[in-house]
């Protein structure tokens, strides 16, 4: 397992970046993944959020998976991530529309955005990085200050099946487990 006091390191050029998309949600199992996280988030916000004239912050936004999905709705995306690598990919990205903005920051120490400006903040998948309760503590209080009303955060459970098959794959090859998750009760 990895050291929790030791932060893992971002991206930091934009060839790993390119490298990481190429590779992401290529098995049959990450495109299901893929493909539920997408569906899931689609229906939280069309019946919670809404459609059109949307304010969304993607954090942390990697190379830009959601958004299509978040201008399929008509939304406005903010990206934010720790790697100013994934930032600058976004931002390069086709489908980066005129109204969008992408920026690296650190939720930690706090988002460089006004209070209430964001209609819905979605937070795929990061809390299991955070290796301290004040740290997620911290993020939370950020989502709730910039948000007018949603949050959506997902993280990995270390009661799942994918912590445990992953477990299982890394003691098999005698390799160390790279993903730290949390259970449900330290979140």
């Amino acid at each position: 397992m990895s050291n929790p006091d030791q932060e893992e390191k971002p991206f930091r050029s934009e060839g790993a970046v390119e490298y990481y998309e190429s590779k992401r949600y290529k098995s049959s199992i990450q495109r299901r993944v893929d493909q539920r996280e997408q569906s899931t988030l689609r229906e939280l916000l069309r019946d919670h959020v809404g459609e059109g004239g949307k304010h969304v912050l993607d954090l942390p936004c990697g190379y830009g998976r959601f958004l299509p999905l978040f201008h399929g709705l008509g939304y406005r995306v903010t990206s934010m991530d720790i790697s100013e690598a994934m930032t600058d990919y976004v931002r390069k990205r086709p489908d980066f529309g005129p109204n969008d903005h992408a920026e690296a920051a650190d939720v930690r120490a706090g988002l460089p955005l006004e209070d209430g400006s964001i209609d819905a903040v979605c937070c795929i998948r990061l809390f299991q990085h955070f290796h301290y309760p004040e740290w997620r503590q911290q993020a939370l209080k950020e989502f709730a200050r910039v948000s007018n009303r949603y949050a959506m955060v997902t993280f990995y459970d270390s009661g799942c099946l994918h912590y445990w098959s992953k477990r299982l794959l890394a003691w098999l090859k005698r390799k160390p487990v790279r993903v730290q998750m949390i259970s449900r009760e330290t979140f």
